[in-house]
């Protein structure tokens, strides 16, 4: 009698299993996100090869002449640094970098490859110059890139950056393990640039020889008079993180060779696509140093600054009233003009 009990509640539990499988089978297909060894939020262990196609035109609004490179471009070699992230839901999901050397022309091509899961992301790219030792921007978070540690840089070409930012829905590829995807993006300009040329220079020897002005090394100091943006995301195209009152300082020497006209200054200013902003900014040319300073002229002015354009303002900057620089009219002085970024030699393509 026990024993036809037993057979009986075994063959129960058999008939229930069987009428509860289907049931079973179906919930163990829904899935609930959760957080991967990766550290990435899913569930779907696709794995799906992403090639990205980058047409970089590297060709910059700068200076006809790149005399105002620091001494680090000079000694340095730089390269182009491509930063590919792909995000969900603004959360960094994967990133890959690229270096590239300089190309012959101003036309650079890559392609970057990564492994995305069968989801959807959002893709932003950020390219910009570095060298073995020197970096401009940090670009852990593609949503924050911000300028490198340590005071306000200007006055070198290799400042230039770029950005794109793309939609990409690989859901479509769920379990076609291996499968490859092309995209291909174009970045554009992140910034503008202003150049500050001195018209006096004639008379500015002229104050130096009749001993009104002492020296033959002087320093031009740049002071933003109001929040500039030192940040950018890339994911969304737009600037962050405005810093008030930075400033930059840029020595020169007065050479007796007869020129008119010298070039105190340029910037590459962080700007949304399309923009024009105006920027207000105090230039001083100053002598000595230390306890010894002494700002011989001022000029108080605005520079209506363009997202891939260059404004050249010329004024009277060396010979300006030091103690109340006079508001210049940019409008009339200012001129676009394009060149290449200036070439290095070759060197092997590294990733990491």
């Amino acid at each position: 009698m026990k024993k036809d009990m037993i057979l009986c509640k075994c063959r129960l539990l058999r008939w229930g299993m069987a009428v509860c499988l289907p049931f079973l089978m179906g919930s163990c297909l829904m899935e609930h996100p959760e957080m991967t060894a990766d550290g990435e939020l899913g569930v779907d262990p696709t794995s799906i090869s992403l090639e990205t196609n980058i047409l970089l035109d590297l060709q910059m609004p700068a200076a006809a002449s790149p005399v105002l490179r620091t001494g680090e471009d000079a000694e340095d070699t730089y390269y182009c640094r491509i930063v590919v992230g792909a995000y969900q839901n603004n959360r960094l999901a994967e990133q890959t970098v690229v270096y590239e050397d300089l190309p012959t022309t101003n036309r650079l091509q890559t392609k970057v490859r990564m492994d995305l899961h069968a989801r959807d992301y959002r893709l932003a790219v950020w390219a910009d110059y570095v060298s073995a030792v020197d970096t401009f921007y940090n670009v852990a978070d593609l949503t924050g890139v911000i300028k490198s540690d340590g005071s306000y840089r200007a006055n070198t070409e290799y400042k230039a950056a770029f950005f794109a930012n793309a939609d990409l829905d690989l859901t479509g590829y769920r379990d076609q393990w291996g499968q490859k995807v092309e995209v291909e993006l174009k970045p554009e300009t992140a910034v503008g640039r202003y150049e500050l040329v001195a018209t006096d220079l004639k008379d500015f020897r002229e104050r130096i020889a009749d001993g009104e002005v002492t020296g033959t090394s002087f320093r031009a100091r740049l002071n933003y008079n109001d929040y500039l943006p030192v940040g950018f995301n890339a994911l969304d195209g737009i600037t962050r993180h405005a810093f008030n009152y930075m400033s930059y300082n840029r020595s020169f020497s007065v050479l007796d060779d007869g020129s008119e006209e010298m070039t105190l200054a340029f910037d590459y200013v962080l700007l949304n696509a399309g923009e024009t902003v105006s920027i207000p900014m105090t230039l001083e040319i100053v002598s000595g140093d230390g306890s010894g300073e002494k700002v011989i002229a001022s000029t108080t002015f605005r520079v209506n600054c363009t997202c891939g354009g260059n404004e050249i303002v010329r004024s009277n900057f060396l010979t300006a009233d030091p103690n109340n620089g006079v508001g210049i009219d940019t409008e009339w002085a200012t001129i676009t003009k394009a060149i290449w970024m200036p070439l290095q030699k070759k060197m092997n393509k590294k990733r990491y």
